[in-house]
């Protein structure tokens, strides 16, 4: 499965995409260079409707390949997809902008939504 992808996730925030996130923050423990301990919290990604939203991040392949915003690769025997971070984020946020919840709400996205500006 190609589908999860950190990268949309970011997307999604810079667009403040609603209920993404959990209500609570939870306290991560981050060991710094010098041995300590640094608590950060951080709120996870999450929807009521859809908790592991990123699972559906697959329905954007067809339209990232069709937009040359990835391709897919081999790296040894592993398939892979090879992302172009600046076309994948200008097709999503061509997508988030006609349906700004269209990984929960749509099962495909429309080619043509991926054509037309």
């Amino acid at each position: 499965m190609y589908g999860r992808n950190t990268f949309i996730h970011a997307i999604e925030e810079m667009f403040d995409v609603p209920e993404r996130f959990t209500e609570e923050p939870v306290d991560f423990k981050i060991v710094m260079p010098g041995g300590t301990l640094k608590e950060v919290p951080m709120y996870r990604h999450y929807n009521r409707k859809m908790a592991h939203i990123s699972e559906s991040f697959d329905k954007m392949l067809d339209g990232y390949e069709l937009t040359g915003a990835a391709r897919k690769v081999c790296f040894g025997e592993a398939e892979c997809i090879l992302c172009d971070a600046v076309e994948m984020y200008e097709v999503t946020k061509q997508i988030l902008k006609k349906e700004i919840n269209c990984f929960i709400d749509k099962d495909k996205i429309p080619t043509a939504w991926y054509l037309n500006n």
